[in-house]
């Protein structure tokens, strides 16, 4: 099982040790959390490794992709952990925010969906896990199909685009109430949240930044995503826990926390389209 696996399965640990060891679940959510966070802080080491020049080691580390395919370019003589400059930039800065938002509350069902079949459609423990085999399998189609969309509608279009259905799906989650809804919901919520994992780091780079810095540009934001990942399931569980055990205030807490950050990402994309005089609706 490799880390995404471990991380976009997590529910059945949350929900596991909430019933085995009668524990709170914001107290559950912060192993999960620090897992998140340790992946995206990686992103800062190899964002700086690659900017001075050593993609194919860096390549290598994260597994991510063969490296003998990717040609080599000159390297930048430094490759720093942290750069302030990108934050002077007005279109960096907010889709800095608008992914902060964003990933606080996209990894709510992640975490709660189990436990939320359990407390609320009273669904048997072995039941309430069919639900993450779901989200799983539907996320396959998810994570692929949007790249696709992407050479035809542009990136950041792409990418904008599957926040608001996500956003929008999340709000119908509070409206379900039956286990076939349930199904239904975390069918369509799979679909568009895949493509937001997949593409963010995409729609970063579609921002059109300085090449030779673009790998700790996009290392500050995965440390961004990766803080955020860390407070955002913590968060809700205490919502939980103060609601009695009902879900809702965790659920409109989410998903106000993803248009909150579906608005800073549009803002981001406003900026770049009149800094560079394109059409209101070209392709990016």
């Amino acid at each position: 099982m490799n880390t995404w696996c471990m991380l976009i399965s997590f529910g059945v640990f949350q929900t596991h040790y909430m019933t085995t060891f009668s524990l709170a679940p914001s107290t559950v959510s912060w192993t999960g959390s620090v897992a998140i966070l340790l992946l995206f802080a990686g992103g800062t080491v190899s964002g700086a490794l690659t900017d001075a020049g050593h993609f194919r080691p860096t390549a290598i580390w994260w597994r991510s992709r063969s490296s003998s395919s990717t040609p080599s370019r000159p390297p930048w003589p430094k490759g720093a952990l942290f750069d302030w400059a990108p934050w002077g930039e007005p279109e960096y800065a907010l889709y800095a925010g608008g992914a902060f938002l964003t990933f606080v509350g996209l990894f709510f069902p992640f975490f709660y969906l189990a436990s939320y079949a359990r407390d609320i459609q009273h669904l048997s423990y072995s039941d309430s896990l069919n639900l993450l085999l779901v989200l799983n399998g539907v996320g396959i189609v998810g994570r692929l199909v949007p790249g696709f969309l992407a050479l035809w509608f542009g990136t950041f279009n792409v990418f904008t685009t599957l926040v608001a259905t996500t956003a929008l799906t999340m709000y119908f989650w509070a409206a379900v109430s039956s286990l076939e809804g349930l199904y239904v919901w975390r069918v369509f919520f799979s679909l568009s949240m895949g493509g937001i994992q997949s593409l963010f780091p995409a729609a970063l780079a579609a921002l059109k930044f300085d090449a030779q810095k673009q790998g700790t540009r996009m290392g500050m934001v995965f440390a961004v995503i990766g803080f955020d990942s860390l407070i955002g399931p913590p968060i809700s569980g205490v919502l939980v826990k103060n609601s009695g055990g009902r879900y809702l205030t965790a659920q409109v807490f989410s998903e106000s926390c993803m248009v909150a950050g579906l608005v800073l990402l549009l803002a981001a994309r406003e900026v770049k389209r009149r800094r560079e005089g394109l059409k209101l609706m070209s392709k990016f």
